[in-house]
């Protein structure tokens, strides 16, 4: 055996051979196993930071759509982490280390005299991430709208367009009960007075924002409904019985 060895010296013993082979094929394992193990994190990072910047985004969704002048809740167009934060349990709105979600916001006009907030929200630590959205305009904030994404958008615009399209909702159903009761008013519509204090007494109804519908008497037979956003805009329905 001595010399069987003997004579192998200088050579590459096959065993050896296989053992560094092993080795070689083990390390590559253990490297492939190691980058997929990080690239397994990162998804997962990037997915819980996306669900609570989701979170988030419902919360200034939520902030919106409760607004109402007779509570502590009114009209605002301010779009920051302490609105939000209303809306939020334990800490939705803030990053893995305990620091405050990041928000970077711009301004766009929109539909119905709206003047919007697109707001980017990343609850990520990566400054990196922070620098490339910090100053954005409104038009490429739309590009960092997608699920496999840290950062997501909220546009207060849409929120806005549902306040206004439930508002007409509740505007017709108080004109309904308006031309219900032009006959019990001797086939004229009731006068501002009565519309006040018996038809909409009766109904409750207001717009979204708890205000009281605009009631225009033009004449027996013709009546003008109306409400106004908090920003100026005005929605008119003509109810006409000539």
């Amino acid at each position: 055996m001595l010399k069987g060895l003997r004579n192998q010296k200088g050579a590459f013993s096959p065993f050896m051979f296989g053992m560094l082979m092993g080795v070689a094929v083990f390390s590559a394992a253990m490297n492939h196993w190691a980058k997929k193990e990080i690239v397994d994190i990162e998804k997962q990072n990037i997915q819980s930071e996306h669900q609570k910047a989701e979170q988030i985004k419902q919360a200034f969704e939520n902030a919106i759509l409760t607004e109402n002048i007779n509570s502590d809740n009114g009209y605002s167009e301010e779009m920051n982490l302490a609105r939000a934060q209303k809306f939020l349990s334990g800490s939705t709105g803030q990053t893995k280390s305990g620091e405050q979600a990041f928000l970077s916001t711009a301004i766009k006009s929109g539909s119905f005299k709206t003047s919007n907030s697109r707001v980017l929200i990343t609850t990520s630590d990566d400054e990196a991430i922070k620098d490339e959205i910090r100053t954005l305009g409104s038009d490429a904030m739309a590009d960092y709208n997608s699920a496999d994404s840290s950062v997501v958008m909220f546009d207060s615009e849409e929120v806005r367009k549902k306040q206004i399209k439930e508002s007409k909702t509740l505007l017709e159903r108080e004109a309904s009960q308006i031309y219900r009761s032009y006959t019990a008013y001797n086939y004229k519509f009731p006068t501002a007075e009565q519309y006040k204090t018996q038809v909409n007494a009766a109904t409750g109804l207001r717009d979204v924002w708890g205000s009281p519908f605009k009631y225009d008497r033009k004449s027996d037979k013709v009546v003008v409904l109306s409400f106004t956003t908090p920003w100026g805009y005005t929605y008119k329905k003509r109810l006409d019985m000539n």
